[in-house]
């Protein structure tokens, strides 16, 4: 009787302690796939919303500021991420906006613009520092044209939305609160911060580019890797490319290689502690 326990004990103990490991790397895939999904979702209500708008605009055939206020003002009401909005010219020069800025000048220089006009669609830009906001911000341009017809509309001007950070740092939070020791970051095409779990942690755009462990991310499945973050503490990381091709963005979920160790190393010991406990038990009866 006490031959198959020593036998089985070593080798229950070992399978464990993989079974641990295996774990944390299929939480970490999940959280950093999970994450990925939910940003691109809400990019692409953002986009969906101000594009909707734009056709409004245009299909009203007006150009009334009050008009443009409400609507506006509206939008702004429903979506808390919106920092501001507002209607341009087709040079980018804005006509009226919510919240009123003092007009200082367009944004037909900024690359999002030149985007939309050269695609003639709605364009989303990269984080930047915003020309009204003066804060890190996603900007979406919306072309405003002045009928459905391609053969015949003409582009008379864009609706042009303020997309904060605030919402994509909740979301990005929330989604690794629930593993308790979990870190996620979302970075940019140029590695550079967008957004980080820890609110007090690395600020939007700074750049992580000399680290090895956030660069080279193909597209396809989260890919697991072992590293080391800009602080040189080892970690396991979950790194996922976002779908969406128009931000190419990269979703980093990582676990410091020491906690993982050290829950393998509590499932070693309750499997350690039931081994001697049926060795005993064994014992007794023999």
């Amino acid at each position: 009787m006490l031959a198959p326990i020593a036998y089985l004990g070593p080798t229950q103990v070992a399978r464990w302690r993989d079974v641990q490991r295996r774990d944390a790397d299929k939480e970490l895939r999940f959280a950093a796939e999970s994450l990925s999904r939910a940003i691109g979702m809400a990019l692409d209500i953002s986009v969906r919303e101000l594009t909707t708008m734009a056709n409004q605009i245009g299909a009203s055939g007006s150009f009334d500021r009050d008009f443009f206020r409400t609507l506006l003002h509206e939008h702004c009401t429903a979506f808390a991420s919106c920092l501001g909005v507002f209607v341009s010219r087709p040079d980018g020069f804005p006509i009226t906006g919510d919240p009123s800025h003092p007009v200082v000048g367009g944004v037909g220089d900024r690359e999002y613009y030149q985007e939309m006009l050269r695609t003639q669609r709605t364009a989303l830009s990269g984080v930047e520092i915003g020309r009204f906001t003066k804060v890190p911000t996603l900007h979406i341009c919306a072309p405003i044209w002045s009928s459905s017809d391609v053969s015949v509309r003409a582009l008379r001007g864009s609706v042009v939305g303020a997309i904060g950070l605030g919402y994509l740092q909740e979301l990005t939070t929330n989604s690794v609160a629930v593993f308790g020791d979990m870190q996620a970051r979302v970075l940019d095409g140029h590695t550079r911060i967008v957004v980080d779990s820890n609110p007090r942690g690395q600020p939007a755009l700074t750049d992580l580019s000399a680290v090895a462990m956030y660069t080279g991310v193909p597209p396809g499945q989260a890919l697991l890797r072992d590293g080391h973050n800009e602080q040189g503490e080892s970690v396991r990381a979950a790194v996922a490319r976002m779908a969406d091709p128009r931000v190419g963005w990269t979703v980093v979920v990582m676990r410091p290689t020491w906690k993982i160790e050290e829950q393998a190393r509590h499932a070693q010991t309750s499997t350690l502690i039931a081994v001697f406990g049926a060795l005993a038990l064994g014992m007794m009866f023999a």
